[in-house]
């Protein structure tokens, strides 16, 4: 009996034991993480976001401004060329017969305005009156204040003539303290290599430049392409380019045609205010633009057909 008892606990230890063995297996089981290989179900993927598309932006093509001088002395020509397509910018002449009418026309039609001031020549037989040297201060002054005042709208002012007057500092500066007053621009119509206009114009503050090609020198078809082509090179070359025409027939016939081409060219006309040099803005022209392939003046006309109309003071 008594062995048989025995035989009986100790069984039933080896039970207990067993059970208490599962349980443990059991709970760690419960706690132990399950590695990544066996998961049955992946992470799904992160959402697709991509960036915005934004289209580059292409650099603005080179431009050019096309001033026409001499305006408001005759009404055809005048008019003729305040019809022509884009931002042409009008030079007129003070005290002109047409000059108040054409300047008001452009005004209402959104153009640029300049005076063309009649400044001292070195030698022409057409010379009247203007700005000229021996001038007081106080005179040339007046006198330039006079012929802005004759065209309110204008926004700027270039040279007419003027390779005596533009080579004298001392009446250029006073020229720039006018235009300072009045918050207008210089173009500078480069008829003499010697000119201090630009010089003067940038040591005042004064928004300025300065032309880079005549169009009509010489009046004929091929002269006017070749240069209107020197432009062209020069724009794409530097960025902006000038140039000054006159209301020749031969001149307008040309712009009429051309300036429709000017996108398949790769250019875009501007007035003169948009290709201004500033005190931050200094000029960065090449010596080919220095030294262009244009004529210095155009005070001589030795090449001009005698029945066109001639530049006048």
């Amino acid at each position: 009996c008594i062995g048989g008892v025995g035989a009986f606990v100790h069984l039933r230890q080896l039970a207990i034991e067993y059970q208490q063995s599962n349980v443990a297996t059991a709970e760690r089981r419960l706690v132990t993480p399950t590695p990544m290989a066996q998961l049955t179900e992946p992470f799904p993927p992160p959402a697709a976001s991509p960036l915005p598309h934004k289209p580059l932006r292409s650099p603005p093509r080179p431009a050019i401004a096309i001033i026409i001088d001499d305006l408001g002395n005759q009404w055809r020509y005048s008019k003729r060329a305040l019809d022509l397509k884009g931002d042409i910018t009008l030079a007129i002449l003070p005290f002109s017969p047409f000059g108040n009418r054409l300047a008001q026309l452009a005004e209402d039609q959104g153009r640029e305005v300049i005076l063309h001031a009649p400044m001292e020549p070195l030698a022409h037989p057409a010379w009247r009156d203007g700005l000229r040297r021996g001038m007081t201060e106080q005179e040339l002054r007046r006198s330039l204040a006079d012929m802005l005042n004759s065209l309110p709208t204008v926004r700027g002012m270039n040279n007419h003539m003027g390779s005596a007057l533009t080579q004298e500092r001392t009446p250029m500066d006073w020229i720039m303290h006018e235009l300072a007053q009045r918050d207008l621009y210089f173009i500078d119509s480069r008829t003499s290599p010697g000119s201090q206009a630009l010089l003067s114009a940038r040591q005042n503050a004064i928004p300025s430049a300065r032309r880079d090609v005549f169009l009509d020198n010489i009046r004929t078809p091929e002269a006017i392409r070749s240069q209107f082509n020197t432009l062209i090179r020069l724009a794409h070359k530097r960025g902006q380019a000038i140039a000054i025409g006159h209301p020749y027939p031969e001149t307008l016939i040309f712009l009429e045609q051309e300036l429709s081409r000017l996108d398949e060219l790769g250019v875009r006309l501007v007035p003169a205010s948009h290709v201004l040099h500033t005190q931050e803005k200094a000029e960065t022209a090449s010596q080919s633009s220095r030294d262009s392939a244009t004529s210095l003046s155009v005070e001589t006309h030795s090449h001009q057909p005698n029945n066109h109309p001639i530049k006048s003071i």
